[in-house]
């Protein structure tokens, strides 16, 4: 299956992205050593989100309103 990134509905990227980042916050600062060593697996996936947006934008010409919603 291919994915066309030009099509994506970038909004919810944008707010998946935010809810990952306050997960990977609480779990870095919890007393569980697990949720530590898991928050810094997950940071990953906000590195290929940005690196997905910044395609997006650079690449593909999505203005970068609709692609970070600012």
């Amino acid at each position: 299956m291919v994915v066309q990134i030009a099509n994506v509905d970038f909004a919810k990227p944008r707010v998946q992205r935010d809810i990952i980042l306050r997960m990977i916050q609480d779990w870095s600062v919890a007393s569980d050593t697990q949720r530590q060593i898991d928050a810094g697996e997950v940071d990953g996936l906000v590195h290929l989100i940005d690196a997905i947006q910044d395609y997006a934008v650079d690449t593909l010409n999505v203005d970068d309103v609709v692609v970070f919603g600012h």
